[in-house]
């Protein structure tokens, strides 16, 4: 994530003692997940010439969302490959594949859902089909198919990081809910001579940048790839009985009626992370369906307007009044 216009802001500015950014859900959040986005380049190199040679490899848009649609560019048997893709379909009845040739070569297409990557239970992720029904062939053996084999030991079926051991044991700091690691593979592309794949990871409390950068330098040994982190921010956590957390959840009381103003922890990453003492607030309400990072992304008129409310009057409560709410 490149927040150049906010990092240009604090060189030329006094950073603010406190604040929040319109960027998650109401009735707030006092704690969030790190974001981490791990790239790791797999090389093509030369195969064996007795499989499948797997020419590209294609998944994704952006690093924080789960991929509704991956592709694999191969070149074999179109027969022999009809035979494997029907047979899998057979015991995988509830997933999507296709296969279409191309000027001699085939196009394998996979299907899924998109979702936000910090919530990947909630869709359906094409990578992990594409490489599960891969996995059940057989591949030229090279850079490609480790990326495979790798892909298919350590995150199919696993969002928790347990096999990759990045598994958080803890749900709780200071008794606050804080869930745990989430990671998937959500951007593959195939450039130059490299077959390169993004992960993102949403990391809980307790799991550190060395954390995540041991489990990968470990692996690289065996899968033959290289890897950079290409963002890391740590999870944050402001307290909840900081005077300006409660100025916010009056101010949502007042509005709303609620009596639940207690902040909440975010799952996804938020502007929160770009300066310190900052919370996301708003603008989604409790029992609206997020569209953050979704197709048709949106919010009605009515939670606008609404939201507007909350904020003008926390901003006033906080500016008209003579306290001071560090």
């Amino acid at each position: 994530m490149d927040w150049s216009d906010i990092e240009d802001f604090t060189k030329n500015y006094p950073i603010p003692d406190y604040g929040f950014t319109p960027d998650g859900e109401f009735p707030g959040t006092n704690r969030e997940k790190g974001y981490s986005d791990i790239q790791l380049s797999f090389p093509k190199g030369e195969g064996d010439k007795r499989g499948f040679e797997i020419i590209s490899l294609e998944a994704g848009s952006t690093a924080n969302t789960v991929p509704s649609i991956a592709q694999a560019l191969c070149r074999g048997d179109g027969d022999l490959m009809k035979g494997f893709l029907s047979d899998y379909l057979k015991a995988h009845p509830g997933e999507k594949l296709t296969l279409e040739i191309r000027e001699g070569k085939l196009a394998v297409t996979a299907y899924g859902v998109s979702a936000h990557s910090s919530t990947p239970e909630k869709g359906v992720n094409a990578l992990i089909i594409l490489f599960n029904f891969l996995d059940q062939i057989p591949l030229e053996k090279n850079g490609a198919a480790n990326l495979v084999a790798f892909v298919k030991k350590y995150f199919s079926g696993d969002i928790y990081g347990k096999a990759i051991g990045l598994y958080s044991e803890g749900e709780y700091v200071n008794g606050e809910f804080v869930h745990r690691n989430v990671i998937s593979p959500t951007l593959l592309e195939t450039k130059d001579k490299f077959f390169n794949l993004t992960f993102n990871l949403r990391n809980s409390f307790g799991t550190t940048r060395e954390d995540i950068e041991y489990v990968f330098r470990a692996l690289s040994l065996e899968y033959g790839y290289t890897w950079q982190i290409l963002s890391y921010y740590d999870p944050i956590y402001v307290a909840k009985d900081w005077p300006f957390i409660k100025v916010l959840g009056e101010a949502y009381k007042d509005i709303t009626g609620e009596l639940n103003c207690a902040p909440a922890l975010s799952y996804g990453t938020t502007y929160a992370k770009a300066m310190p003492n900052i919370v996301a607030w708003g603008p989604v309400f409790p029992g609206e369906e997020d569209f953050c990072h979704r197709v048709d992304e949106r919010i009605s008129v009515k939670s606008l307007v609404k939201a507007t409310k909350i904020y003008a009057r926390a901003l006033a409560d906080m500016v008209f009044s003579p306290q001071s709410f560090k």
